[in-house]
């Protein structure tokens, strides 16, 4: 092996373990076997990743390495590499609360066989996994119910802020609307009220929704990727939420365009009042500690984070109740009216 190809693959090898380190989800779900019904589900670290994927990575040739018109090679790589490690992520709404399937409950490999189906969300767990594998070949998985260790601060800190990011790494998000029959019931599903479901939708660039009885709302043949081109689905989403199908289709955060993206968040809503500002951290592109027990002003901390870095006038276009911690900034999302409506002041 030449000087030149040692260079390389020893770049190969860098660039793998940062991107694991730092790109990759702290815990994920290894589904067994690899091929056919899964009978075993285990937690695992991201550091198991490594020496799973370590040989396809190192597959990679420099004669691979062809970077788009918008990239430089070191992107070229990254890219490649993330195409290499595939997850699964869900997108859901929590029904049960704290009932639902934990982390300690999985921490350790658990044969299907033995699943205490009376336990919150295993059912939905499982389904997820099934449709992970069977559907889109992974094997592995992220659900926000079993993969983050809530008991550990420093993990739970790191999976608020680093969630966007998640979901955009992902292979696929699978969605599912457990209020949903078809195309025409989505508007009347709670996943469209919900805090954390709006950054699911713009940070995933492949989406797969799936209705209540776990079949997709767009067949697998027609699509396996409900954000790839405007459908009826995509129409209709945007009709929801209000959201624009360029931005569904590729969103790019940052802290531009404030009153608009508030808009998208003002009528939903999350359980902890900290969330209303976590779950828009990503969005923002923002960085914010996580400290629950702080209520109203989390939402002031993310507002402070976006001014710095924001140069429009339209983040003071607001009307309602001020917060309390300054009184030229708005208490929440709902204080910003719809791109638009020149009636909103007087």
């Amino acid at each position: 092996m030449s000087s030149n190809e040692i260079e390389f693959r020893e770049l190969i090898s860098r660039m793998f373990d940062e991107y694991i380190i730092n790109e990759m989800p702290a815990h994920l779900l290894r589904l067994h076997p690899d091929t056919g019904p899964i009978e075993t589900i285990e937690v695992v670290d991201r550091f198991s990743l490594r020496s799973y994927y370590e040989t396809t990575v190192n597959e990679i040739k420099e004669d691979d390495i062809v970077p788009n018109a918008d990239e430089e090679w070191e992107d070229a790589i990254i890219r490649l590499i993330k195409e290499k490690i595939q997850y699964a992520i869900l997108s859901h709404r929590w029904v049960n609360g704290d009932s639902e399937t934990s982390f300690q409950y999985m921490q350790s490999k658990v044969e299907v066989k033995s699943f205490d189906w009376h336990v919150g969300g295993l059912e939905k767990l499982y389904a997820f996994c099934q449709k992970a594998r069977n559907d889109f070949n992974c094997s592995f998985a992220w659900c926000d119910m079993c993969c983050i260790d809530k008991t550990s601060s420093s993990e739970l800190d790191e999976a608020i802020r680093s969630m966007f990011r998640w979901y955009r790494n992902s292979h696929i998000c699978i969605t599912y609307l457990q209020e949903t029959d078809s195309i025409d019931d989505l508007a009347e599903d709670e996943w469209f009220e919900r805090g954390w479901t709006l950054l699911e939708l713009l940070a995933s660039f492949r989406m797969k929704f799936y209705g209540k009885s776990w079949a997709p709302l767009r067949p697998l043949h027609e699509s396996e990727n409900d954000k790839c081109d405007s459908n009826s689905i995509l129409q209709e989403i945007s009709r929801i939420t209000r959201i624009p199908e360029t931005d569904l289709r590729t969103f790019t955060p940052g802290t531009n365009r404030v009153q608009e993206k508030m808009v998208w968040a003002s009528s939903r809503r999350t359980t902890r009042v900290e969330d209303i500002a976590y779950s828009l951290i990503g969005i923002f592109d923002v960085s914010l500690m996580v400290a629950y027990g702080e209520g109203r002003r989390a939402f002031y901390r993310l507002m402070e984070a976006i001014l710095q870095r924001c140069d429009h006038w339209e983040i003071f276009s607001w009307k309602g109740s001020s917060s309390s911690y300054n009184a030229a900034l708005p208490a929440d999302p709902s204080c910003y009216p719809a791109v638009g409506n020149t009636d909103y002041f007087p």
